[in-house]
């Protein structure tokens, strides 16, 4: 049997040409600004970026136009079997490697005293609380992962 499947020339998302005089995504909130400095300011200086991003001022329906394209260039369920490994074939930054490869983070284990915790539960009350500002939702909730995934590194002792 042969699978067929979009193909063509899809320019990087920093090719396309962008509209400097379009004023695009804002967060609009200075609470939510002024906790991103502090969050910052917690952050190990050696992963923090020197310099803003590369990223092209582009508007959404241009954003969602190209990495729509290049879903349909993709490999997925819809077009045939899917290959052993597929749920772990996706791009990690560097950056959140290293936050999540953190020993106060992964040796966290539910049977830890809420004290020793705090940390981490304000990390995840905060990324709730980003996730529902920026996608215009009330609440959001975030559910453990399904599926394979990394193997966790608790331990009895």
């Amino acid at each position: 049997m042969k699978y067929r499947q979009a193909r063509w020339d899809e320019p990087l998302i920093f090719e396309l040409a962008p509209n400097q005089d379009r004023e695009t995504f804002q967060l609009g909130d200075d609470y939510f600004a002024e906790l991103g400095k502090e969050t910052l300011a917690e952050v190990a200086r050696n992963i923090v970026r020197e310099e803003d991003p590369n990223i092209p001022n582009l508007s959404e329906p241009e954003v969602v136009r190209h990495y729509t394209r290049l879903t349909q260039m993709s490999y997925g369920i819809d077009v045939g079997v899917v290959p052993l490994g597929s749920c772990t074939m996706k791009y990690n930054p560097k950056v959140c490697e290293n936050l999540a490869n953190d020993d106060r983070i992964t040796y966290a284990h539910p049977y830890m005293s809420e004290e020793h915790l705090q940390g981490l539960l304000e990390i995840l009350y905060t990324l709730q609380e980003w996730l529902a500002e920026l996608t215009g939702m009330d609440v959001c909730s975030l559910p453990p992962s399904r599926g394979c995934g990394r193997v966790s590194r608790c331990t009895d002792n």
